[in-house]
């Protein structure tokens, strides 16, 4: 009979019952996500212990989200906890899920500082050219949701000294720039991505069965694969893409150093 293994019981129990708690409580107008997810460093709602909170939260929007990190800390758990023991497969958890938050804390910082620089190029001196610069650079997404924003933009370079035009565009930028900070990040998925790839560096040559296609390969090539995987996402930068792919591979770094340096835990397959 299977049975799951004691931390990862406890944390599958926990982002379970947060999950359900947030849909629960969406209702009365309380959004769990939105309270403990983990926000940009320059955001005024950023606390630090959303470093810890934002990574038993998951989407409301698509159930595939809290499935495929419950399904992975499963799959590749119960057997990883047998081996490094309760105690490291929660260190190994937490350290994947707050190195995840920090890294890509850290890109989103780098990244905002950027757009607000664009951004207040325009807001200081505006012109059609420089509008377009940070629509087309730090928001080509926003453009492709929005064709009266494409409008917008026609009728701004056929008119750039229209005073009314310049004062549209400035509540443009200033609001794009206003979102992106207020985006929090949620899920437990660069935990579950350090999971994935401490089982492929300690049990590399064990088959595992796909489920789409049903085939069997070894764990080291399914880590490989998660990782060219990000790596791909991250170089074609879609502009519709809201996967926090950096903190994937925060996860996979820290369980990295974790399983090879610190505690040096040998193959066991």
């Amino acid at each position: 009979m299977f049975r799951l293994t004691p931390a990862v019981r406890i944390l599958l129990l926990i982002n379970i019952a947060m999950y359900l708690a947030t849909m629960a409580l969406l209702s009365t107008g309380l959004d769990l996500n939105r309270e403990l997810g983990l926000y940009s460093f320059i955001s005024e709602r950023f606390k630090p212990y959303q470093f810890l909170t934002y990574m038993f939260l998951h989407s409301t929007n698509s159930f595939l989200h809290i499935f495929g990190n419950m399904f992975g800390l499963v799959v590749f758990g119960n057997l990883l906890e047998q081996v490094l023991g309760t105690n490291r497969f929660f260190m190994l958890y937490f350290v994947c899920g707050l190195g995840a938050g920090i890294l890509n804390s850290g890109v989103n910082y780098w990244e905002q500082n950027k757009m607000s620089d664009v951004g207040e190029a325009y807001l200081v001196a505006p012109t059609p050219e420089r509008f377009m610069k940070f629509i087309n650079e730090e928001a080509p997404g926003v453009k492709l949701r929005n064709p009266q924003l494409v409008n917008f933009m026609e009728a701004y370079s056929d008119d750039p000294n229209n005073a009314e035009y310049q004062e549209v565009g400035r509540g443009y930028v200033t609001e794009i720039i206003q979102r992106k900070i207020d985006i929090p990040m949620v899920g437990a998925s660069g935990a579950v991505f350090g999971i994935i790839l401490a089982f492929a560096l300690i049990f590399p040559n064990l088959q595992m069965m796909l489920l789409f296609p049903p085939i069997p390969i070894k764990a080291k090539y399914l880590a490989l694969f998660y990782t060219g995987f990000e790596l791909y996402a991250l170089a074609q930068n879609r502009p519709d893409d809201n996967i926090a792919h950096f903190a994937h591979i925060g996860g996979m770094i820290f369980a990295f150093l974790l399983i090879k340096y610190y505690w040096r835990i040998p193959r066991h397959y």
